[in-house]
């Protein structure tokens, strides 16, 4: 979940490059999408605000370091870094549930 994971799969899809993001990227990015646009978008159901915050997400990518967008990888890392990682996801899941429901 780096933005290196993010380029390996872009460079076998390139056409995903703008449709793509690290778990914490769109986390970010989805955050900064108005609600008038998802509701312009006619984002109406879960399913259809995710599509839309996907799409309108791209629109706020900005350069940030990459501590900011990357999950540590954790393996072999011990207990305390495992759970810091494991926090860092669920926030970024909440954050993206959250908008995606509507919340």
């Amino acid at each position: 979940m780096t933005r290196a994971h993010r380029g390996q799969a872009v460079s076998l899809w390139p056409a995903a490059v703008r449709h793509s993001f690290t778990l914490k990227e769109f986390a970010r990015l989805a955050t900064q999408v108005p609600e008038a646009d998802l509701l312009a978008a006619g984002a109406s159901s879960p399913a259809a605000r995710l599509a839309a915050l996907t799409r309108l997400a791209v629109r706020h990518r900005s350069p940030v370091p990459e501590i900011d967008d990357d999950v540590e990888d954790p393996y072999r890392r011990g207990d305390e870094v495992n759970e810091l990682v494991f926090d860092e996801i669920e926030r970024a899941v909440a954050t993206i549930t959250a908008l995606t429901l509507g919340r």
